[in-house]
């Protein structure tokens, strides 16, 4: 049973998840791989069998672990940038859930400037203690400043990035929920890199194929995306950025889209949401890591303060 504060978020961080996830099992489901490079531009009326998250599960209650999604005997990796809370912290579950090998970001930035340093360790150890119980393979924290910046973390996120990729870390995919056309292009860098040797093994087994999905876009301060924006987007998704080796798809999901690239709309997006977080446990945190006593604070606020909330995903009670 879901309670009044998890069916609230649903819309809010399961919705995008939810889809940003597929864009990464159609970029790489074998079945949508032209000569085994790029991903294709999908068709209403293609044969979607396979790409369901959890259709059919192995049992009831269990993700597919989408071996669709992996090349042979390779497990595909990828970063989820801002992955311990929101709509990323939902896609990390599902993405491990479908077999990958998830890296979770966590921006420093989520302390509060006011937090003591007891709140601050206490937050980073109950943020990696729960990203390993969802099967995380490592949580990345960046050197962003207390309370965030004037850029709201893009610049820690670009270094974390940039990181990465001097360290000769490999990785297939990238999802960004911070935005921001710096994020992008780090990003691409990264997704580019043939790892520390760039040895042809390495190549191979990214498969020549990288993907970039973000819920925000190059422009993170408009939250209604211009008609510009969708412009540009569109051109990018159809126009992959690389050379010979290693391309990298593009996807933007936005969150002013009613019906997705696969001609689902918002109701029946929902609907796979809730049954993966009946069936499946993957649900979205409710709970406010710094700011109360424990790690347990519930993050709501009742209707006549909700003008005074600041920053942050908040479920408003208008009823009790």
């Amino acid at each position: 049973m879901l309670s009044l504060e998890e069916l609230a978020l649903l819309p809010l961080c399961g919705l995008p998840a939810y889809r940003a996830v597929r864009t990464f099992m159609y970029a790489f489901s074998s079945s949508s791989m032209r000569d085994g490079s790029m991903p294709m531009t999908p068709s209403p009326s293609a044969d979607r069998r396979g790409f369901e998250i959890s259709s059919p599960p192995t049992r009831k209650g269990s993700l597919s672990r989408g071996t669709s999604d992996h090349a042979q005997g390779y497990r595909r990796r990828v970063l989820v940038l801002r992955g311990h809370d929101g709509a990323g912290a939902m896609a990390v579950q599902m993405l491990v859930g479908r077999g990958w090998r998830v890296s979770v970001h966590v921006p420093f930035s989520s302390v509060p400037a006011y937090a003591t340093q007891e709140a601050g360790d206490r937050f980073m150890h109950v943020v990696e203690e729960r990203a390993r119980d969802w099967g995380a393979d490592e949580v990345i924290f960046d050197d962003g400043e207390e309370g965030g910046g004037p850029d709201d973390g893009r610049g820690a996120a670009v270094r974390v990035l940039d990181t990465l990729r001097e360290d000769g870390d490999v990785f297939d995919a990238v999802l960004d929920t911070i935005g921001g056309k710096e994020v992008r292009e780090a990003a691409e860098r990264l997704l580019k890199s043939a790892g520390a040797d760039g040895s042809a093994s390495a190549r191979l087994k990214r498969r020549g194929v990288g993907q970039f999905t973000t819920l925000v876009g190059d422009h993170p301060e408009r939250t209604i995306p211009s008609a510009g924006d969708n412009f540009r987007a569109g051109l990018r998704s159809l126009r992959p950025v690389g050379g010979s080796t290693t391309r990298v798809g593009y996807a933007w999901v936005s969150v002013a889209q009613d019906v997705d690239w696969e001609g689902d709309d918002v109701g029946e997006t929902l609907r796979m949401v809730l049954r993966l977080a009946l069936e499946d446990g993957v649900r979205p945190l409710v709970e406010d890591l710094v700011s109360g006593d424990g790690p347990d604070t519930p993050r709501t606020t009742p209707f006549e303060r909700a003008p005074s909330v600041d920053g942050g995903t908040v479920v408003v009670k208008i009823a009790q």
